[in-house]
């Protein structure tokens, strides 16, 4: 795989990390802060798969990274969305194998509240899935706040019957909550 064009190895491992937990080819993705990074999350499937498929879809809020998006992934089918989370997922989507969020949870913007709306934002995600969610987190998602990984592990295991969490680098948490 070439990654020359990703800038922040600790994130590529990560991004790798997500791909390998499954997502086939011949998959449906829906890519919640698909313009994380630069969409460094669809980059890193494309250099997988070789080419985004119309079964892949980025949903993001932001215009300006909806743009950049539009232009990165000119020659490939992926469906790009500008719209919040929240909208698409009441929107009552068809069902899809996996939710990937990237970015978006590791923005502490609900403070003491903010493994509740993780919590919340997987579970509804859940509910639009075949296979399942994947999503990554900082533990020292800013100077003010710090995710407690023993806080999902508790929850999961209490809502799920399969998951996992592996630990990658100093901090960073991947996350997959499989339905089947």
């Amino acid at each position: 795989m070439d990654t020359t064009t990703m800038t922040n190895t600790e994130e590529t491992t990560i991004f790798d990390e997500i791909v390998n937990y499954g997502i086939l080819e011949e998959d449906s993705v829906v890519n919640f802060g698909a313009g994380h990074q630069g969409g460094i999350f669809l980059k890193t499937l494309r250099d997988y798969n070789g080419v985004l498929s119309d079964k892949v879809i980025g949903v993001e809020p932001d215009p300006k990274r909806i743009k950049l998006l539009t232009k990165l992934f000119a020659n490939d089918d992926v469906q790009l969305l500008e719209t919040p989370l929240q909208s698409y997922i009441d929107s009552e989507p068809e069902t899809v194998d996996w939710v990937v969020i990237t970015g978006l949870l590791n923005n502490p913007i609900f403070g003491e509240n903010q493994h509740a709306y993780v919590s919340t934002v997987v579970r509804e995600s859940y509910g639009i899935v075949n296979k399942g969610v994947m999503f990554h987190i900082k533990e020292n998602a800013s100077d003010d706040f710090k995710f407690a990984p023993i806080y999902f592990l508790v929850d999961f295991a209490n809502t799920y019957d399969r998951f996992t969490i592996k630990k990658i680098g100093e901090d960073n948490y991947v996350f997959c909550i499989f339905k089947q």
